[in-house]
């Protein structure tokens, strides 16, 4: 990664963790939430995210190639922590390994996050417009206007939610804006990580006709890296033994007293279907 790139992102993370408190003010159910006060809470962020996209967008396939350099150092880690945690050696260094990976992965999805952001993704707070519908009368009627960008809703990063003002409070007016990949639709369930091919009814309000740059999941996958492309085939282990190694089965403690009892005058003994080996 580019000093400068690293840099910047490291900015642009001490801003949004400065600016959360103040996010969480506003949202935490005592005050009521004022639109234009809410996108002033985040100006620090703003400002941060302005540099940061100056920067990324003077050369859009290099933060592009940053940005999945990311995310293979990521998939490259979480597999170096799977290892680890399965090598023979003390608990406390096993335990250890994974908190310095927790640490690296923290760093990675930071930088990833201000990237995305960088690229164009509108940061949390950000004026945006979005295309979307909403149900009247029992028919769902398109609706296209102005809102402000809250959060992504889950691990894909595909559905993300914005608060439109015009629709009520911040619960109420809380609308949905999914990534389509080809052939998707709004009803249609989640399938996976974005495609390049898809697309989003969103846009940051300051640059309507950018389109944002492709989301890419929080928990890269195994295929997330390349050297993972192509992994090798799992021969099977030699048996240790064979069925005819295995002794057969001794009759139990129970069933040999059993069968040294007398029987009492009038009783028939237990027929063998009884027997406590029945049970195993």
């Amino acid at each position: 990664m580019r000093e400068a790139t690293e840099a910047l992102c490291a900015a642009f993370t001490k801003a949004e963790r400065g600016c959360f408190d103040e996010w969480c003010r506003w949202f935490d159910g005592k005050a009521k939430a004022v639109p234009d006060d809410v996108v002033a809470s985040q100006a620090a962020l703003h400002e941060a995210a302005v540099r940061l996209r100056q920067w990324c967008l003077a050369d859009p396939a290099a933060a592009e190639a940053e940005r999945q350099e990311l995310m293979t150092r990521q998939a490259e880690g979480e597999a170096a922590c799977r290892i680890a945690a399965r090598a023979r050696q003390p608990a406390q260094a096993r335990t250890q390994a994974r908190l310095d990976w927790n640490a690296a992965r923290w760093a990675i999805i930071c930088q990833r996050d201000a990237l995305t952001c960088g690229l164009g993704w509108p940061h949390r707070g950000e004026r945006v417009t979005v295309s979307t519908w909403r149900v009247r009368d029992g028919e769902r009627v398109p609706y296209t206007g102005a809102g402000i960008y809250l959060h992504s809703c889950d691990v894909f990063n595909v559905m993300h939610a914005v608060w439109m003002p015009v629709f009520g409070a911040r619960r109420k007016g809380e609308v949905p804006v999914r990534w389509l990949n080809p052939g998707e639709g709004d009803n249609d369930m989640l399938r996976g990580p974005a495609d390049p091919a898809g697309e989003i009814g969103m846009r940051v309000l300051d640059a309507p006709g950018r389109r944002l740059p492709v989301p890419l999941e929080r928990w890269p996958g195994y295929s997330s890296s390349p050297a993972a492309d192509d992994p090798p085939a799992l021969s099977p282990a030699p048996a240790l033994f064979t069925a005819a190694d295995v002794p057969a089965p001794q009759p139990g403690r129970q069933a040999r007293a059993a069968r040294g009892r007398r029987e009492r005058p009038g009783t028939a003994a237990p027929p063998p279907e009884q027997d406590e080996l029945r049970l195993f």
